[in-house]
């Protein structure tokens, strides 16, 4: 039976790459992933923290920042939909129009997991509260950053990375909604991923024009 998810409203909440310290986050009103005059902009501080002025009624957009425990610079970007409070690789996903019912079941999560405001990287006493999503959060955001990486450097490094990043993660969340879940019985199915990858990349370089990226060559580069 398809669960309901309960409509969110926020002012505030936390972009999460672990957690990423300096990034502006904007309630992105028009959807151009673009700060226009008029759209409000929030800083995160050192947690990963940020807090508009007013309710957002828009998508968030989170770019830039340093992740505060590796201190590595974040090129993406990431998004949430409205009311989210948790800025996130799978918030983007759902951003991306992937189902919250279809994150779970792919990632082999419990049905009740709510993206949108589940912490996965808060600790208690030093102890993930939630390990399993913050796992499968992080391998999420490196299976996007990876892959966004390689296709920039295979013929598109003349877009900005954010905008790669993007691409990206809207390809990837339209490759997941078909076929088999990505775990399977707790293990990550290598058949499944390379399968996901190949149809991530060719979406991806479609979306981006014209050049020089092969996205066989690519799927077998970043499969495992």
């Amino acid at each position: 039976m398809e669960r309901l998810f309960q409509p969110l409203r926020a002012s505030s909440g936390f972009a999460v790459n672990d957690y990423l310290s300096g990034a502006a986050v904007l309630c992105d009103n028009n959807g151009n992933h673009e700060a226009d005059p008029g759209e409000m902009v929030a800083v995160t501080d050192s947690g990963g923290f940020f807090k508009f002025d007013a309710l957002c009624s828009a998508n968030l957009v989170a770019t830039g920042g340093t992740n505060a425990t590796t201190k590595q610079l974040f090129g993406g970007r990431m998004k949430a939909p409205t009311g989210s409070t948790m800025i996130t690789a799978l918030s983007t996903l759902l951003a991306e129009g992937l189902p919250m019912e279809r994150i779970n079941t792919v990632l082999g999560l419990p049905d009740t997991t709510d993206v949108r405001s589940m912490d996965p990287a808060r600790r208690n006493a030093g102890v993930y509260e939630h390990p399993e999503l913050f796992r499968k959060t992080l391998a999420v955001q490196l299976l996007i950053q990876k892959t966004a990486e390689s296709v920039q450097a295979s013929g598109y490094s003349g877009v900005a990375l954010p905008r790669v990043y993007g691409e990206v993660a809207a390809a990837l969340a339209l490759a997941l909604r078909d076929g088999d879940a990505l775990v399977q019985q707790g293990q990550v199915a290598p058949g499944s991923l390379a399968s996901v990858l190949e149809r991530t990349l060719v979406r991806t370089t479609a979306a981006l024009g014209s050049g020089d990226a092969n996205a066989l060559s690519l799927a077998q580069v970043l499969a495992p």
